[in-house]
């Protein structure tokens, strides 16, 4: 028997022209029964995640970090595969649907960030969305530094902030959740959203980080430059991981080119 394919995976095909309009959320439309890529980009992003443990929602995880690594989709209508019988039916125990799907929520809440998910209240939170870079603070006075890292990830952004080494203990931020030392892991990046990079005595306020995020959440640029009245150079400069990624992938067929701006572009704050 042939089944039809769920209507609201029909409407998102065709909604988003088949993914030629896909944003960092469309990873839900992703079946891995026929999924594809190239084996060196599944090594690349590190295939499926193994800590999977129960039914389902791998290949959604999966297609989230391609995404955000830089990958296009595309849904190719005629690619079908053979599954025996109805996703989720004759299970013997009539809960059981209703219960993986508990756990896949679960578990996706744990790898994926807040905002590209669906969530129940009890579900909040994941990898951090932001990674603040903040580097050349020594010049800054502890107590200062220390104020300026509590207010942005007391803020409604909540970014993981990175440091040098070092500033930890003399700004009095040890063992302070979502504060670190050294450059982000590629872990950390592979789920992030954004990344925002600042040098020196700048201080950001957590609205500079909200204007920034929001900039770049509209999806129209890669790169956006926030600038201070009288400076010369930009005070913080915000990247989509996906533009970041997308070009890193090319940048050894062009070394010399800023692609992150040939492919995405930029915007000044």
């Amino acid at each position: 028997m042939e089944y039809d394919p769920p209507a609201w995976l029909s409407d998102a095909y065709r909604r988003s022209e088949n993914l030629l309009v896909a944003d960092d959320t469309s990873y839900r439309f992703m079946i891995s029964a026929v999924m594809c890529c190239s084996a060196t980009f599944f090594r690349e992003i590190g295939g499926f995640d193994e800590s999977f443990t129960r039914y389902g929602g791998e290949d959604w995880e999966m297609a989230f970090r391609a995404y955000n690594a830089g990958a296009v989709l595309a849904h190719a209508p005629l690619a079908v595969a053979w599954h025996d019988g109805p996703d989720w039916a004759e299970r013997g125990d009539p809960t059981w649907p209703r219960q993986e799907q508990a756990g896949q929520r679960r578990t996706l809440a744990r790898l994926l960030p807040e905002s590209v998910r669906d969530r129940s209240p009890e579900e909040a939170g994941g990898p951090a969305e932001l990674v603040v870079v903040w580097t050349g603070t020594a010049a800054i006075e502890a107590s200062r530094l220390g104020s300026a890292v509590r207010e942005l990830i007391g803020s409604s952004l909540r970014p993981l902030v990175h440091l040098d080494p070092g500033e930890l203990g003399r700004a009095g931020l040890k063992a302070i959740p979502r504060v670190c030392t050294g450059p982000p892991p590629a872990g950390v990046l592979a789920r992030a959203l954004d990344v925002m990079t600042l040098t020196g005595d700048c201080e950001p306020a957590a609205d500079d980080l909200v204007r920034v995020r929001d900039r770049l959440r509209s999806g129209a640029v890669g790169r956006v430059h926030l600038h201070r009245p009288g400076s010369p150079h930009p005070v913080l400069t915000g990247l989509t991981l996906r533009a970041v990624h997308r070009a890193a992938r090319w940048q050894a067929g062009a070394p010399e080119a800023d692609l992150v701006e040939a492919f995405f572009g930029h915007a000044d704050l």
